[in-house]
């Protein structure tokens, strides 16, 4: 390989030069005088994947991360397989991101599980599988690597919030906030938790998350949450509370139209060929074990609860740019 342009073409990666790293990238894949060898073939195309990606080019960044996932002596293989996923994804091809994310997951060298385990469940949300969804982002948040569970967690709410299993995404909304977060995410989370009250007839408690999602004057709640609220604090001013589930049922509508933005920031980005790990802030929990959380999430995946719905994760954040 030709080290001192594959040097030059990080620099210009780095520098976020990412037409002038492609074609420097491609120029060491193609030299005929210092060919690839057998590792080195798969890391030149991961990074052309990479580069395709930045320049919005998924089809050839497919071509590219195909390339090095075909390379048996390449050590990166389940992070290109990774990457090569959350191309399909943003090609809305969800299907074959899913089947990606499955291959890098079940690489025991991977060591970003939850990247793929959150990436897969967010396709698989876009896909309409809420129960399948449900079942990865438990998975997302179990992982002892994943440096914040709070946003798996959340996704995981909303997954039961689409099964009618408000009691459920009521646990896993209330288990987030065992971990650390950022402002923004405590509110989304506050609001989320206000919407499964209500779905559960718990109008008090919902009235007292609600306002908590707004306490600091920078959350606006979503059309629908706003609704919610209205219906938890004209039911308090009655004196309605704990009613039937059936009865305070949310519609579809209003799930759909919850804060779902809570995929992990860090699954979006193509994953550089030994990069070190994404820094996302002091987020470890002090306190929660996996086991706990084991113990403590219900589990998403039943059969009794196939009530599939397809929700706007648009401003998904797990799906990059």
């Amino acid at each position: 390989m030709n080290n001192a342009v594959f040097a030059q073409a990080q620099v210009a990666y780095d520098s976020e030069n990412y037409g002038e790293a492609l074609r420097l990238y491609q120029r060491v894949a193609q030299d005929q005088v210092y060919q690839l060898g057998m590792g080195e073939y798969g890391l030149v195309y991961h990074k052309i994947g990479n580069c395709c990606v930045k320049l919005g080019n998924y089809s050839e960044a497919i071509a590219a991360y195909n390339a090095a996932t075909g390379d048996s002596a390449y050590a990166a293989k389940a992070t290109a397989f990774y990457n090569l996923g959350m191309a399909y994804a943003l090609m809305n091809d969800f299907s074959n991101a899913v089947a990606n994310f499955k291959v890098a997951v079940a690489d025991n060298s991977y060591p970003h599980k939850y990247k793929a385990y959150t990436a897969m469940g967010n396709a698989l949300m876009k896909s309409g599988k809420a129960a399948e969804a449900g079942a990865v982002f438990r998975k997302a948040a179990l992982d002892e690597q994943n440096p914040e569970p709070t946003r798996a967690l959340l996704n995981l709410g909303v997954c039961f919030m689409a099964l009618g299993r408000c009691e459920d995404a009521v646990t896993a909304y209330e288990t987030a906030f065992q971990f650390h977060m950022t402002p923004a995410v405590s509110n989304r989370l506050y609001a989320n938790l206000g919407q499964a009250y209500v779905s559960c007839g718990q109008m008090k408690k919902a009235v007292d998350s609600f306002e908590k999602a707004l306490a600091d004057k920078s959350y606006v709640l979503s059309d629908s949450a706003s609704v919610d609220y209205q219906r938890a604090i004209a039911s308090v001013s009655k004196g309605e509370d704990n009613q039937d589930f059936e009865a305070q049922k949310t519609s579809a509508a209003v799930a759909a139209g919850m804060a779902v933005g809570a995929g992990m920031a860090a699954g979006g980005a193509p994953q550089n060929a030994y990069a070190a790990p994404d820094v996302l802030g002091a987020n470890a929990n002090p306190t929660t074990t996996p086991e706990q959380l084991q113990q403590n999430l219900p589990n998403a995946d039943v059969q009794a609860a196939q009530k599939d719905a397809v929700y706007d994760l648009s401003n998904d954040e797990a799906f990059a740019k």
